[in-house]
């Protein structure tokens, strides 16, 4: 759970650094271009302990690095710790224990 938390705090923390140089460039698209990572971080922190946690953060980490590779000649680097950290959380989630009968 602290590394969704960390990566919510990383994608939030990159998108308030450059949200004043890339709203001048890109005007209005920039809420995409930042908020997108920040909404994506938002979900795996909701799901927390819920059964569907790992397909959920799994999902978003998946999204987060397609959105840094997509956007990786501009703004799209800052977003790659935030992602890498929901991939690392899929990777250390701990497995449900299988009942032996």
């Amino acid at each position: 759970m602290v590394l969704r938390w960390t990566a919510l705090v990383l994608a939030a923390a990159a998108a308030a650094i450059l949200a004043i140089p890339v709203w001048a460039d890109s005007g209005s698209f920039a809420i995409w271009g930042l908020g997108l990572p920040v909404a994506l971080c938002v979900p795996p922190v909701i799901a927390g302990s819920s059964r569907y946690s790992g397909l959920v953060t799994g999902l978003s980490g998946v999204a987060q690095l397609a959105w840094a590779v997509l956007l990786a000649l501009g703004v799209g680097l800052y977003f790659l710790p935030a992602a890498v950290a929901e991939l690392v959380a899929v990777a250390w989630q701990p497995r449900p224990r299988r009942r032996t009968v």
